[in-house]
């Protein structure tokens, strides 16, 4: 109800902060990834786009450390942290030099295997003067639940990572952050949708590989720690089993709703339902699945109402020992998979979709270039007259 009434405000939030975001974007580009001064011009101005950002600093020194590990939690969480302390990313994706360029990413050669990258990364490393942020998980999660599992490579590039705990909230609406099929058009919306988004960054104390570890045992020692720090699991999920999961949820889209006959409300549909429930989240206990389909009625909502954490406090975890055994019956668990139908179908006239015909129709006005420009630029030189005097 709070959403219904927050909606006509929160459209005119948004397209007043779309304009505005562009500016922030395009000074984030001229900027040096390393100066001092992008870093006191930007944090304000991200406030003005709802982006409030509290930091827990450890005792410990990290002046010497030059990788930073961090859980994943939204597609910006990089952009984010950049406004406390400049940061070099990697990126392990095969994307092109503009895309790169715009995103902030130094190509390591991920294309190329795993041994090339970590050999250009470590030699990168012996020159860099600016740390390197890396996103060991691979994947956004909900930030509710459990981590995904940390890949070891980070770990094996120098002795010393600097751990860092990301936390966001959105005070007043109960909205996840980030869902499992979410992308990066979708969170950007919403994060200039809602009034603020609140961002937690706790610099844990630095972390150095002991001398009978190697790099998968010193990932999940920081998994661990990280996780302790958030109230989570650390649970051996890959980011490859989110992908898998998110290419079932899409079939069970694509299959149509009237190939289905009616649900009857009994025993027998209930139990109908939680398998199909159970086929795809292996991991969540039977007596969870049916409390909650009692309440739904409605196999898609129940695994929504799962993945998003809100039915997570009554979830039955299974000791860390036991995760290993949950993993392989979740992969064979895929190859079987029963199609689950949605009951719900996502209109062309959602906030999205408006968002983007907006955007386009701005990009489209001459004169509202015109002024995005005039308006850059008064930034800039106000910015530089506040500080230089």
């Amino acid at each position: 109800m709070l959403l219904l009434v927050y909606l006509p405000f929160g459209m005119l939030l948004f397209s007043v902060r779309v304009i505005y975001s562009i500016e922030v974007y395009i000074l984030s580009c001229i900027l040096p990834k390393d100066s001092i001064f992008r870093q006191y011009l930007l944090r304000p101005m991200s406030i003005i786009m709802g982006i409030f950002i509290r930091t827990e600093q450890s005792q410990s020194d990290e002046s010497d450390v030059k990788i930073v590990v961090a859980n994943y939690t939204t597609h910006f969480d990089h952009a984010v942290m950049q406004l406390v302390h400049p940061y070099h990313m990697v990126s392990t994706w095969n994307l092109s030099e503009v895309t790169l360029w715009l995103f902030g990413y130094n190509d390591m050669g991920a294309k190329q295997g795993k041994e090339v990258l970590i050999r250009n990364t470590k030699k990168y490393l012996k020159d860099a003067s600016v740390p390197l942020l890396i996103f060991p998980e691979g994947e956004t999660t909900n930030g509710k639940c459990g981590l995904l599992k940390f890949s070891a490579w980070p770990f094996s590039l120098e002795n010393k990572v600097q751990p860092v705990a990301i936390k966001v909230q959105r005070p007043l609406f109960n909205v996840p952050l980030s869902l499992v099929h979410s992308n990066v058009v979708s969170d950007i919306f919403w994060l200039l949708f809602f009034p603020i988004t609140i961002f937690h960054l706790s610099y844990l104390p630095v972390q150095q590989i002991g001398d009978d570890e190697d790099s998968d045992e010193f990932s999940k020692r920081v998994q661990k720690m990280i996780a302790r720090k958030l109230n989570m699991q650390a649970t051996n999920y890959t980011h490859a089993d989110k992908l898998e999961l998110v290419k079932k949820i899409a079939a069970n889209k694509n299959k149509n709703i009237n190939d289905r006959p009616p649900v009857k409300q009994s025993r027998d549909s209930l139990d109908h339902m939680t398998k199909q429930v159970m086929n795809v989240l292996p991991h969540v206990s039977d007596h969870v699945i049916r409390n909650d389909l009692a309440l739904t009625k409605d196999v898609e909502l129940t695994i929504s109402n799962i993945l998003e954490g809100k039915i997570c406090q009554e979830q039955d975890f299974l000791q860390p020992e036991k995760q290993n055994t949950q993993q392989q019956n979740f992969n064979k668990s895929s190859s079987h998979v029963n199609p689950v139908d949605p009951q719900l179908k996502i209109s062309n006239k959602s906030p999205i979709n408006v968002s983007i015909v907006i955007c386009s129709n701005i990009l489209s006005n001459e004169y509202l270039i015109n002024l995005l420009t005039f308006r850059l630029l008064f930034l800039l030189n106000f910015n530089l007259f506040l500080l230089y005097g």
